[in-house]
């Protein structure tokens, strides 16, 4: 049981680290009194996630594993190495996965849309989330490895805010009619 959990949780990180990705974006603001784009255009506009956003949000990441880990500068040059070899993968399925969704996009707002087409596409969209899946997993392990015994332990609550059964952090429960900090 424990290790379905660990793969729920793995995929959900996948999935996580893509959104954050793509909502940290900069995006420029359209002007106030601009029509919106037609149907079917809503999502042209939008840019893939450049490496300055995987670095911005990788420095982030790896301050606050550091307050919450407390790292050595040694740890922290084995991460950044670490996302320097990694990171272009990530940033690069992220864009095959924008892509992919501009495509089936385009592909169902067709009047003449072929289901094989559609279908194609999205075999192709479940091979490259599960390509960026196995990358987070692997930037997990390996992350893993730069840490000492005690770290690691700490690394799987900071990892893995979120145990079975509905507890968040640290043991307080989390969701709706849970205020933060407060025990049930």
């Amino acid at each position: 049981m424990t290790r379905t959990w660990l793969i729920v949780l793995l995929i959900s990180l996948g999935l996580n680290l893509g959104l954050a990705i793509g909502l940290l974006v900069d995006r420029p603001a359209a002007p106030a009194d601009a029509p919106p784009p037609p149907r079917g255009e809503r999502w042209r506009h939008r840019d893939t996630p450049p490496r300055e956003m995987a670095d911005r949000l990788m420095r982030r990441r790896i301050e606050h594993m550091t307050r919450e880990l407390d790292l050595d500068e040694q740890q922290r040059a084995r991460l950044w190495d670490l996302h320097e070899q990694r990171g272009e993968s990530i940033v690069g399925r992220r864009r095959e996965q924008v892509e992919l969704r501009r495509e089936l996009h385009e592909l169902l707002m067709s009047p003449q849309s072929d289901w094989e087409a559609v279908r194609a596409v999205m075999a192709e969209q479940s091979r490259v989330q599960a390509a960026l899946d196995s990358t987070v997993v692997r930037i997990m392990f390996e992350e893993r490895q730069v840490l000492t015994d005690e770290q690691r332990a700490r690394y799987h609550e900071f990892v893995f805010p979120l145990q079975p059964g509905g507890d968040g952090p640290r043991g307080r429960r989390q969701g709706p009619g849970h205020r933060r900090g407060q025990r049930p």
